[in-house]
C-alpha cells in the first residue's frame, strides 16, 4: 500500500504567520481548505480539526507553543502516526524543547535569530528557492512587520487591516495572497473606512500612559484597544510624544504585550505562560484589573532585577 501525504497548516495570524503559509502551501500544493489562521490558543483546536478530516501530516507556523499545548499535540497526534513539523522564529522555553526531543512524530525547525518565521520557512523547507516577485513582496514584508522596521508601505497598511478585522478579513487575505494579489482593491478600500478611527484609538491610549520605575528602568503601562498594534503604540509614544521608556507595557484585558530595546522581556513573558522574542513578547494573565496587572508585572521585573544582582 502506497502512503500519500496529505497536508494541512496551522498558522498564526498575523503577515508573517499568513506569509508562511502562503510559501508553504504554494510548495506544497495545500488547499486553503486545509490551512487554519490561529492564534496561539486556539493551535490544538485547529491541529485536532485538521486531523479530524483525515490528514495525515501538518505544519505549525509562527506560533510560539508551551509545554502544555506541545504534550497536548503529541498526545492527539503521536499514536495516529500523524507528522507535525514547527516552524517558527520565537524564543521557546526550555522544558519545551526537551520535551521536543523525545519525540519522533514531531519535527521542530526554529530560528530565534531569524527576523521572521517566513524566511525561515524559504531558507528550511524551500532551500531557499527563487519565488515569484509576488511571494518575495510577502517574505519581504513578513521581515518588516516583525522586525517593525516600515520600509515597504503595504506593511504598516496589512499590520492594521489584520490587527482590527475579523477571522473572515483574515481568511479572505489568505485566499487572495494565495492567488499573488498582495493589495487587491478591497483591501484599500477597507483600510480607508477605518484608518481615521485607528489614530483616534491610538491618541485615546496614549492618554491612558501610567509611569512606572522599578530600580531605574522607566517601565510604561498603556491600556490600548484592542485592534491597537502595539508597534505602532510604541512608535507614536517615542517619536511623535515622546514618552521614552525602558520597557513598553501594553495591557489588552487579560493579556499583555511587553516591549523593550534594552530588556530580555521573553524571560517575563515565559513566567506568565507566554512568549516571543527578547524584544517583543507577550501573555496571558488570571486576573484582569489594571492595578493587579501593574502590580504583576512590576513584581516579576523586580524580582528579575534581583536574580542578576545575586548573580553578579
Amino acid at each position: 500500500m502506497t502512503f500519500v501525504r496529505s497536508d494541512g497548516i496551522v498558522a498564526h495570524w498575523d503577515i508573517d504567520g499568513i506569509a508562511s503559509a502562503v510559501l508553504i502551501a504554494r510548495h506544497y500544493n495545500i488547499p486553503i481548505d486545509n490551512i487554519r489562521l490561529s492564534s496561539t490558543s486556539r493551535v490544538y483546536k485547529f491541529v485536532k480539526e485538521l486531523v479530524s478530516i483525515g490528514l495525515n501530516h501538518i505544519f505549525v507556523l509562527d506560533l510560539n507553543l508551551n509545554e502544555k499545548v506541545t504534550r497536548d499535540i503529541a498526545r492527539l497526534t503521536r499514536k495516529r502516526g500523524i507528522g507535525i513539523t514547527i516552524v517558527d522564529h520565537h524564543e521557546w522555553s526550555q522544558s519545551t524543547l526537551e520535551f521536543v526531543e523525545s519525540l519522533h512524530n514531531l519535527r521542530l525547525i526554529l530560528g530565534s535569530s531569524y527576523p521572521c518565521t517566513a524566511k525561515l520557512v524559504h531558507d528550511s523547507i524551500l532551500s531557499s528557492a527563487p519565488l515569484r516577485e509576488e511571494y518575495k513582496l510577502l517574505l519581504d514584508m513578513a521581515i518588516d512587520d516583525d522586525t517593525y522596521s516600515n520600509k515597504i508601505p503595504l506593511t504598516s497598511k496589512w499590520r492594521v487591516l489584520l490587527r482590527w478585522g475579523d477571522w473572515g478579513l483574515r481568511y479572505r487575505t489568505l485566499e487572495y495572497w494565495l492567488d499573488g494579489l498582495v493589495w487587491p482593491e478591497w483591501a484599500e478600500i477597507e483600510f480607508q473606512k477605518i484608518w481615521k478611527e485607528y489614530e483616534r484609538l491610538i491618541y485615546a491610549a496614549v492618554e491612558s500612559v501610567e509611569d512606572a520605575s522599578v530600580e531605574g528602568t522607566r517601565i510604561l503601562f498603556v491600556y490600548p484597544d484592542q485592534k491597537v498594534h502595539p508597534g505602532d503604540l510604541q512608535h507614536y509614544l517615542e517619536n511623535i510624544v515622546e514618552k521614552k521608556a525602558d520597557v513598553y507595557v501594553f495591557v489588552y484585558g487579560k493579556s499583555v504585550s511587553l516591549r523593550s530595546a534594552k530588556l530580555n522581556v521573553a524571560e517575563i513573558a515565559r513566567i506568565l505562560g507566554g512568549g516571543g522574542h527578547k524584544k517583543a513578547a507577550g501573555a496571558s494573565l488570571n486576573v484582569s484589573d489594571k492595578s493587579s496587572i501593574k502590580n504583576t508585572i512590576i513584581s516579576l521585573f523586580s524580582r528579575a532585577f534581583s536574580k542578576r544582582g545575586e548573580k553578579a
